[in-house]
C-alpha cells in the first residue's frame, strides 16, 4: 500500500498538468488518479500527450469523469468507491491548488503526526488564494510566477481541502471533494492539530498550507470563465460577472515566495526540459525553507 497518493478531476488543463504533477510528486505524492472531464478534441489530446510518459511510468492512472448534476459531489463518491484501500492517505484538491508545508515541515512528517492521533480521520490544508501577481499573461510557472496573495487571516482563506483516510470515511458530504464525512468518533484536524468543524473554519497555516491559484493571469482567468467548471456547469457567461469576479479574487496583497525560493528556479528549468518525471527535483525530507 502507498503512503500517499493524490486525486483530482480536471477540465482543459493540459497546459498545467505537467507542473502540478512533477511539484506533487517532488513533495512526497507517489502516485495520481486523475479523472478527465475533457470532451473529444483537441485539449483533450493534449491532456493525454502531457499524461502519457506519466502513465508509462505508471505513476498516472486516468479515468474519465463524465458530467453529472452535483458533480464535484460525485467525484468524491466515486474517488470514495474507486480509491478506498489504495493508500493510507488520498488528498482530494484540484489542479489549480498546491500542497505546501511549511518550515521544516514535510507532507509525510505532517501525516506521520496524524497518525499517531487516533481521532484522526483527515488533515485540513487551508486555502492561501493567489492572485494574477499583476500577470496578464501564463508565466512559465505556478511556483514562481504567483507570489502575490491575500493575507493569511483574509475571509478568502476560511476554506480548506482535506487529506483522507478513506477507509475511515463514509460518503462525500455537503463540502463536495473538499472533505469526507467521517465514522463517529474521529475527527478532521488541521496540520497543527486543531479540530477543524464546518464547510468553513479559521484559517490554520501553522504547518501546512493550500496554495490556491484561484485566478491565475487575467488572460487564463477569461478562457476558465468562457469554459466554465468540470462537469459541464458554466455558471458566469456574461462579461460583467467576469469583471465582478476578477475584482473580487484577484488578491495581491502581500509577498509570499514560500514556494518560489524552493521551487521556482528548479521547476522552471525541469519544464524547459522536458518535463520528464524521472528527472524530478526532489525535495528531502525537512529540508523545505519557509521563506515568505
Amino acid at each position: 500500500m502507498r503512503y500517499l497518493e493524490a486525486a483530482a478531476v480536471f477540465r482543459q488543463e493540459s497546459e498545467n498538468l505537467a507542473e502540478w504533477l512533477g511539484y506533487h510528486r517532488s513533495v512526497g505524492v507517489e502516485h495520481f488518479h486523475l479523472y478527465q472531464n475533457d470532451p473529444p478534441g483537441a485539449e483533450r489530446e493534449a491532456a493525454l500527450r502531457v499524461l502519457g510518459p506519466w502513465r508509462d511510468a505508471g505513476l498516472v492512472t486516468l479515468r474519465d469523469m463524465p458530467d453529472a448534476k452535483w458533480f464535484f459531489h460525485a467525484f468524491a463518491e466515486r474517488a470514495l468507491v474507486d480509491l478506498a484501500g489504495a493508500a493510507r492517505w488520498t488528498a482530494l484538491i484540484d489542479i489549480d491548488e498546491y500542497l505546501a508545508p511549511v518550515g521544516n515541515d514535510s507532507l509525510a512528517g505532517v501525516l506521520r503526526d496524524a497518525d499517531a492521533d487516533p481521532t484522526c480521520g483527515a488533515v485540513a490544508a487551508f486555502w492561501v488564494v493567489f492572485g494574477s501577481s499583476g500577470h496578464r499573461t501564463r508565466p512559465p510557472t505556478h511556483v514562481r510566477g504567483y507570489t502575490r496573495r491575500a493575507p493569511l487571516s483574509s475571509r478568502h482563506n476560511v476554506s480548506y481541502k482535506c487529506i483522507t483516510r478513506l477507509d475511515l470515511a463514509v460518503s462525500a458530504s455537503a463540502g463536495g471533494n473538499h472533505f469526507y464525512t467521517l465514522r463517529d468518533g474521529l475527527r478532521i484536524r488541521s496540520a497543527a492539530g486543531a479540530t477543524v468543524a464546518g464547510s468553513q473554519a479559521r484559517p490554520d497555516h501553522r504547518r501546512l498550507r493550500l496554495h490556491h491559484y484561484m485566478v491565475r493571469s487575467r488572460e487564463e482567468f477569461g478562457r476558465k470563465m468562457e469554459r466554465g467548471l468540470a462537469g459541464g456547469y458554466t455558471p458566469y457567461d456574461a462579461a460583467l460577472e467576469t469583471e465582478r469576479r476578477w475584482k473580487s479574487f484577484d488578491l495581491n496583497d502581500e509577498k509570499d515566495r514560500l514556494l518560489a525560493a524552493r521551487w521556482g528556479e528548479a521547476m522552471e528549468a525541469w519544464l524547459a526540459g522536458g518535463g520528464d518525471p524521472d528527472a524530478l527535483p526532489l525535495q528531502p525530507e525537512g529540508e523545505h525553507a519557509d521563506r515568505t
